[in-house]
């Protein structure tokens, strides 16, 4: 997901608590001072957040993210094979070596 519409997302959540938390006022025994002070926080959380939307990328960045892509593609076509697709066996443990067990119980 692109970093910008992760932020908005987040935003995006921040102002629908905002929200919730505002709907608490109308139960009895919420002290709407504390109310206001919750949503005062999400508000700055949420202004806070939005700087990041401003900020310019990483030079580099999008190369970055290529080679994580190349490189996740090449472990997933090597990736899949295991022992027995292989024909190798799978190496004995540091106790299976020691005691000769090939069990642990």
């Amino acid at each position: 997901m692109d970093f910008n519409k992760t932020v908005d997302l987040i935003i995006r959540d921040l102002e629908e608590a905002r929200d919730i938390i505002d709907d608490l006022k109308s139960f009895p025994g919420v002290p709407p001072i504390q109310v206001e002070h919750a949503k005062s926080k999400i508000r700055n959380a949420a202004e806070v957040i939005s700087l990041f939307r401003d900020l310019p990328q990483p030079a580099g960045s999008e190369e970055r993210k290529q080679e994580k892509e190349e490189k996740k593609k090449r472990s997933e076509s090597t990736g899949g094979q295991n022992f027995q697709k292989s024909g190798k066996t799978p190496e004995r443990s540091t106790y299976e070596r020691n005691t000769g067990s090939y069990r642990m119980f």
